[in-house]
């Protein structure tokens, strides 16, 4: 299988090294991997220069090379994701056709119990029952959405159809597409935060935080 990840930045200097060594780490298998930088793309438009447009920009380049280049699978992984070396060969793995990782929140945004950004979310993207699903420790159905953090999708919801405004929006359009969206809870990914918060305790279990 050949599969793309794609990491969009402002430039290079803001992918963190531990983003860096986090990709370089990945068990591969037997898959043909190539990563590229998404940089700043220029282009004219209604909702250039916004952060949401500039992301949708950067991603609809990757899909472009994505496809030229006949990738059986996108892997996103942003600039600010430090990923386990399993990531990859346990998203493959995981049932339908985006399959998503867990996420914690950034630290400064962490005030209670298990605070992944799939349950921060239950009551605005619609992730019912979402901290019940991850303690199965098993695939779930994502209701709602959890951002394009670190995700792997399949060509065939590429070929179809294109990045949108927000990766909300693009959440509801795969759903409305019949796609199917699958967390996987055995993968926990860390998310980089600017401020010095250097270790948390969430529900009795030590998780660990990466500072940016």
């Amino acid at each position: 299988m050949r599969i793309l990840i794609v990491t969009p930045a402002r430039s290079f200097q803001d992918v963190h090294i531990k983003v860096m060594e986090g990709i370089r780490s990945l068990n591969l298998g037997e898959h043909i991997v190539d990563w590229i930088l998404l940089t700043e793309q220029k282009y004219k438009g209604t909702d250039q220069g916004s952060r949401e447009g500039n992301l949708r920009l950067k991603l609809e380049y990757g899909r472009k090379i994505f496809l030229e280049n006949n990738y059986d699978k996108m892997m996103i992984v942003e600039s600010d994701n430090v990923i386990p070396s399993h990531t990859l060969l346990d998203l493959i793995k995981t049932p339908g056709d985006i399959s998503a990782t867990l996420i914690m929140d950034r630290p400064s945004m962490v005030h209670g119990q298990y605070e992944w950004n799939l349950v921060r979310q239950t009551g605005s993207a619609f992730n019912k029952n979402a901290l019940e699903l991850i303690r199965k420790k098993e695939p779930f159905i994502i209701t709602g959405a959890t951002g394009y953090h670190c995700i792997m999708i399949d060509r065939k919801v590429l070929e179809k159809t294109e990045f949108k405004a927000t990766d909300i929006h693009s959440y509801i359009n795969w759903r409305g597409l019949g796609f199917q969206i699958y967390c996987n809870p055995l993968i926990n990914v860390g998310h980089l935060d600017h401020k010095k918060i250097y270790k948390k305790e969430i529900d009795g279990e030590k998780v660990i935080i990466f500072e940016a």
